[in-house]
Order: structure tokens, then C-alpha cells, then sequence
């Protein structure tokens, strides 16, 4: 289809429906919704990996705990101070592991809630991509996946 132009000059041929600029808002709103939901993802990932380390540590029965402590007790009272300094640094770093994953555990649930916020967007901006540009305009509209397990 060619739009004539009055004054004589070669016709305009029609505008391109894909440059439209409400196709390419909605494809600009549908790209950095798909940035954010990777950027979640990846975050998601790194948390869920130091939640992995930190399991094994935190698995550990209070029983071995309680041992430990008495143990190093006993050589502090027998004057092996120096054992009982790296005993007692065990003790700690397990407190010390069971305050981090309860901290990164509370960081995951926070993340899902957010990757699942992001999911909604994506899915919000396919919608407008799909109303807003004609079907061979479209591009890539399939949904992102984020697979992670957390412990």
C-alpha cells in the first residue's frame, strides 16, 4: 500500500508497524523485565549455594556439640588451654553457621517472593507485546525458567 503525498513528490510508503512506538515500549518493558528476572535468578542461585555449604555444618546432632564443649571444659581445667581454644573456636563457628543460614534461609524465602514478583512481570509484559505488535514483530516470547533448589 502506497500513501500518496500532495506535491507532486514520490509516495511514502506506509510506516513500519513494528516501529511503532508502542511495539517498541512494549518490547523495551518486556527486555528489562527479563533483566530483572535473571538478575533475581542469579541471586537466588548464589544464596541457594551458600545455603548448601552451610547445611552439612548445621546438620551437625547437638550431642557432638555438647561433647565438645565438655571436652574442652575438662583440658581447660587440665591446662591444655591451647586445645581448648580450637575446641571452643569449633563451637563458634557452628553458632556462627546456624546464625548465617537462618539469615540466608530468610534471604531465600525473601528472593522467591521476589522472583515470583518478576515472573509477573515478565508474563504482564508478553501480554502487552502480544497486544501491542503484530504477530512476525513479536520476537522471542517464551517464559523464563529459574531452576534452583533451595536446602
Amino acid at each position: 500500500m502506497v500513501i500518496p503525498v500532495d506535491g507532486g513528490g514520490p509516495p511514502v510508503p506506509p510506516p513500519n508497524p513494528c516501529n511503532a512506538p508502542t511495539c517498541l515500549d512494549a518490547k523495551a518493558e518486556l527486555a528489562s523485565a527479563r533483566t530483572a528476572f535473571a538478575s533475581t535468578c542469579n541471586g537466588l542461585r548464589t544464596v541457594a549455594a551458600i545455603l548448601r555449604v552451610l547445611k552439612p555444618i548445621v546438620s551437625i546432632s547437638l550431642w557432638y556439640l555438647l561433647v565438645i564443649v565438655i571436652v574442652a571444659i575438662v583440658l581447660l581445667w587440665l591446662g591444655l588451654g591451647w586445645i581448648s581454644v580450637i575446641l571452643w573456636a569449633l563451637v563458634l563457628a557452628y553458632v556462627l553457621a546456624w546464625i548465617l543460614y537462618l539469615v540466608f534461609a530468610r534471604v531465600a524465602g525473601s528472593m522467591a517472593q521476589d522472583l515470583a514478583a518478576r515472573m509477573k512481570d515478565v508474563q504482564d509484559a508478553i501480554a502487552k507485546v502480544v497486544a501491542q505488535c503484530p504477530a512476525n514483530c513479536r520476537g522471542d516470547l517464551s517464559i523464563p525458567t529459574c531452576d534452583v533448589q533451595i536446602p
